[in-house]
């Protein structure tokens, strides 16, 4: 018996109306593509099989971008960059240390701005005098290392173990800074000028990885909308001018600090609101 009467005789042909259809019912009992083929080429629809050589031809085409994309104007992303690719050892996991140490730092970093200020505040109340204009200088501190905070934020979401650990260096140094505050005002302005130095060279270390080390990505990745509404970058902004905003916040704030370090607590700030 051929095999064309095999499979006759194993299902149920119903004919559509127009006879140019026919649906097949049942279980066929011969597998084979060659077999199937010969029941009627009309109605049975074979995918064509590519060979190797087709294979490897378009594997070559896409690895190197060339390939047809239905919408270009949505799915530009998904050719091939202009830009020589950078081949980095450990992206991720560079980034991932970046921004961890960014994190870490900016949350010890706004503590003394906010513990000067709150000290100064109260002293001003308990001894009903002047506070010779320090308060609004040491509050801009503060409020500028918490937006360092919520830039590197929106890179990175810190873990439940990391969250902790920020409570607790945050609860020790607070109250640590507290007290030395209240002995020696001096001490503590210069110990944070020093800070604000050791936080310049992260960040120039930080620039230079960016330039010609692991995080040259950054020099392509755009910048948050947070920071360039918060220092008025350019649109067309990324994270390495981002990094060098930062950057120029901690000189300023090194300087401001070493500053007032040398001054008497009667003395008049230099420095007017903004500035």
């Amino acid at each position: 018996m051929s095999s064309k009467r095999l499979i006759l005789s194993a299902c149920n042909i119903a004919h559509c109306a127009n006879n140019n259809i026919r649906f097949v019912t049942g279980i066929p009992i011969i597998h084979k593509l060659t077999f199937v083929q010969t029941v009627s080429p009309r109605w049975l629809s074979v995918r064509h099989a590519a060979t190797q050589p087709e294979i490897d031809e378009k594997k070559k085409k896409y690895k190197d971008g060339k390939f047809d994309l239905p919408d270009p104007e949505h799915l530009a992303h998904f050719r091939k960059s202009d830009k020589p690719e950078v081949k980095d050892e450990k992206p991720a996991t560079m980034q991932g240390a970046q921004e961890t140490r960014i994190i870490f730092l900016e949350t010890v970093a706004g503590v003394p701005g906010m513990v000067a200020a709150m000290t100064r505040h109260l002293h001003s109340l308990r001894r009903l005098q002047r506070d010779f204009g320090w308060i609004h200088t040491l509050l801009e501190e503060a409020e500028n290392e918490r937006m360092h905070l919520m830039t590197a934020l929106q890179l990175r979401q810190p873990g439940f173990l990391f969250r902790g650990a920020i409570i607790g260096a945050q609860g020790t140094f607070v109250t640590m800074f507290s007290l030395a505050y209240l002995i020696s005002p001096r001490f503590c302005h210069r110990f944070v000028g020093y800070l604000e130095e050791e936080a310049v060279k992260t960040y120039t270390k930080c620039l230079q990885d960016i330039d010609s080390g692991n995080m040259q990505h950054w020099q392509r990745q755009p910048s948050p909308d947070l920071a360039i509404r918060y220092w008025k970058l350019a649109p067309e902004a990324t994270m390495r001018d981002v990094i060098l905003a930062i950057r120029a916040d901690e000189a300023h704030h090194r300087v401001v600090n070493h500053t007032l370090a040398s001054m008497n607590e009667t003395d008049y700030n230099p420095y007017k609101p903004g500035k």
